[in-house]
């Protein structure tokens, strides 16, 4: 509570949605259920996607762009691979 600032209400409050969104159960403390790690995992990748918004938005113009200014297939998909590994 007191890393994020929040009061009891408003942190126990938080824990009551996400009990109620099936993100999280309760035994002895908190663990995340199967669909709480899907949609960590999911937010991850959606963060990563955020982040490189500029390398995507670079493959999709390149992509879209007829006849790839002058470049071949075979050097767009060795620059699209890059610009992915780099991402991941």
């Amino acid at each position: 509570m007191t890393r994020l600032g929040l009061t009891r209400k408003q942190y126990y409050s938080r824990i009551n949605g996400l009990i109620n969104a099936c993100l999280i159960m309760r035994k002895s403390k908190y663990f995340l259920t199967l669909l709480g790690k899907v949609v960590y995992e999911s937010h991850i990748l959606i963060e990563e996607a955020v982040e490189n918004y500029w390398k995507l938005k670079a493959i999709d113009s390149i992509e879209t762009s007829h006849p790839y200014d002058g470049m071949s297939v075979e050097g767009l998909n060795r620059f699209i691979d890059a610009l992915i590994k780099n991402i991941l």
